[in-house]
């Protein structure tokens, strides 16, 4: 039994050292294969770090550099062998753009090896060998081996070609800004939606609105009625069948100032794309001059024909107000005659829009302005008297030399004008006009009133000499 025992055993230890011997073959073949996979993996690496077109350097704790890539080498002008193991800061770092040191400890790329986080920069430079600079862009990231920190690795490169493009996209934005800035129309671009992403100097002016009021604003806060309440289906109907009333064509609209007046306006608007994003650029001419020049010498024409038809003050006066009621598009007009014994203003001849006939208020108004009299710088016919030159109220149911305030508020009248009549360079009497909505005189509307001031005031004087004569002469006669 023994020596079987024996040879049990020793064929147990021969199978034991043939599993150890496969077992070590297994090993063998697989760290083999290890270090192929390894070398492989390094020769790519290599190959990467070779073929790559960015800069790729390493550092130890020291700063020192422990390799750099071909590229490295071709951008700053030093070859591995002058790299390897010299302080890259001191090499490459040393100095800012604007020619002052560069300290290491502020450096952005060792703050890595500090605080161990990976650090971009795109605003400082590089030093080639031969001493010039150029712009990088770099990103020096922590090298870790079993949790401890070892170093840094750091890829670059150069942005010189990028810095040129961003700063002619500068100057072209520069120049563009400089046109939109200094244009004497206004120019506003919105989006798709309606909102207001510009709004140039010139639009502020027109509309009375600072950026901060109006930008992300819709577009439709500068339109008047029906206008504002149209304007989304508008855009949305264009914008889904390419359908347009006005886009390319350009025509005349009316504008609504912060202030709540109205103005006419010549707009075109273009089309254009921000990459995927359309875009819709209108251009506003102001053409209230324009069109109070046109209309004036329409009314121009049409006053003097009243003028020269005249018999009477009390046909012709009456037919001057309308005239220049409908025209400024104004509700109620009064004359007030200067009384030369009592040194006060008198109304004495009005006009209304008809629409106001059946307004009690407005019956209130008309009653107190016939009953009222007023002396040198009392209420709007004072003050014009007072001034001798054009005057306005942009509130007459607030302001406080307005004695007929009450009355104007219950009738809702808002904006007061007047302006006087002179005869052969004397005071003799002044129109006022009134309106429920905001729309205040402009300066062509204030040359043209005192000029026709001065056509009634002559007109005056001759019917009044006409009147005289006759009166002589019928005294003649007896």
């Amino acid at each position: 039994m023994k020596l079987e025992d024996d040879i049990q055993q020793e064929a147990d230890i021969f199978q034991k050292a043939l599993g150890l011997a496969k077992e070590n073959q297994r090993l063998a073949r697989e760290r083999e294969q290890a270090e192929e996979e390894l070398i492989q993996a390094t020769r790519l690496n290599q190959q990467i770090l070779n073929s790559t077109g960015e800069g790729i350097f390493g550092l130890d704790l020291n700063g020192n550099t422990t390799f750099a890539n071909p590229a490295a080498e071709k951008l700053l002008g030093y070859t591995e062998e002058e790299l390897l193991g010299k302080s890259q800061h001191a090499l490459i770092h040393h100095t800012k753009a604007d020619g002052s040191p560069y300290r290491r400890e502020d450096c952005h790329i060792y703050a890595a090896f500090k605080d161990g986080k990976v650090h971009r920069e795109s605003e400082e430079v590089f030093w080639r060998k031969n001493g010039t600079s150029f712009p990088v862009e770099y990103v020096s990231t922590p090298i870790r081996e079993n949790e401890k920190l070892v170093g840094a690795v750091v890829s670059f490169q150069d942005i010189t070609k990028r810095k040129k493009a961003e700063q002619a996209l500068r100057e072209s934005e520069a120049r563009a800004n400089a046109v939109l800035n200094s244009a004497l129309d206004g120019i506003i671009t919105i989006d798709e939606k309606g909102t207001i992403k510009s709004f140039n100097p010139s639009a502020e002016r027109l509309f009375g609105y600072k950026p901060s009021e109006i930008m992300e604003k819709n577009i439709k806060l500068l339109m008047p009625e029906p206008f504002q309440s149209e304007h989304d289906q508008y855009l949305k109907n264009y914008i889904e069948t390419g359908i347009s009333k006005i886009i390319g064509i350009g025509r005349e609209v009316t504008g609504l100032r912060k202030d709540g007046s109205t103005f006419p306006l010549d707009l075109d608007i273009t089309e254009m794309y921000l990459g995927e994003t359309r875009m819709f650029t209108g251009t506003l001419r102001d053409i209230t001059e324009r069109k109070n020049a046109e209309a004036q010498s329409q009314l121009q024409f049409e006053l003097s024909r009243i003028l020269l038809d005249g018999k009477s003050l009390g046909k012709t006066i009456p037919r001057i107000l309308q005239t220049m009621g409908e025209f400024m598009e104004w509700e109620i007009s009064h004359y007030w005659e200067k009384d030369s014994k009592s040194e006060m203003l008198n109304c004495r001849y009005s006009w209304n829009d008809d629409c106001l006939n059946d307004n009690e208020a407005f019956k209130e108004f008309k009653k107190i302005s016939y009953q009222r009299a007023f002396k040198k710088g009392k209420g709007l016919p004072g003050r014009v008297w007072e001034k001798l030159e054009p005057s306005w109220i942009p509130d007459v149911r607030s302001d406080k030399n307005f004695p007929r305030a009450p009355f104007a508020k219950n009738l809702g009248m808002q904006v007061g004008f007047g302006f006087p009549v002179f005869s052969k360079n004397k005071f003799i009497g002044m129109i006022e006009i009134f309106a429920r909505q905001r729309c205040l005189p402009d300066a062509t509307h204030i040359r043209m009133m005192t000029s026709l001031g001065a056509q009634i005031g002559q007109w005056i004087r001759l019917k009044k000499a006409e009147k005289l004569l006759e009166k002589i002469n019928a005294k003649n006669l007896d």
